[in-house]
């Protein structure tokens, strides 16, 4: 193995007053609403998100029973993050304006990988 790519990953809970809020709403009926496509960008995929991108988050939460979607949540909020550093080379793929995964979310992997880089507008940040 040459080296593992994280997307979109956390070790830990992120933004676990959002991950309590959303779980106590029914997400499918809030989707569902009129202004849905606002309360997506503010909560989940950030200002600058494309229709193409709110579609697709859209199209997926319909896909998802309300059961499995509170599932997931629990999973999620029930991390817990124990450093054990790897000697595995490690990178992180980072979105522009993620909303959920906060930069320090990240940080969970430099201080798991000896080998750390993070990718982001197309640079790469030695770690």
């Amino acid at each position: 193995m040459k080296e593992i790519i994280f997307v979109a990953s956390f070790l830990s809970p992120p933004k676990k007053p959002l991950l309590y809020f959303s779980k106590c709403l029914p997400i499918k009926t809030v989707s569902s609403l009129p202004h849905s496509k606002l309360f997506h960008k503010a909560l989940f995929l950030g200002s600058n998100a494309s229709p193409e991108l709110i579609e697709l988050f859209q199209s997926t939460l319909r896909r998802l029973s309300e059961k499995l979607i509170k599932k997931r949540l629990n999973t999620i909020l029930s991390l817990k993050f124990d450093v054990k550093v790897s000697g595995l080379p490690a990178g992180y793929i980072q979105a522009k304006s993620d909303k959920l995964v906060s930069l320090e979310k990240v940080n969970d992997f430099y201080y798991s990988f000896k080998k750390f880089h993070r990718r982001s507008n197309r640079r790469t940040f030695k770690c």
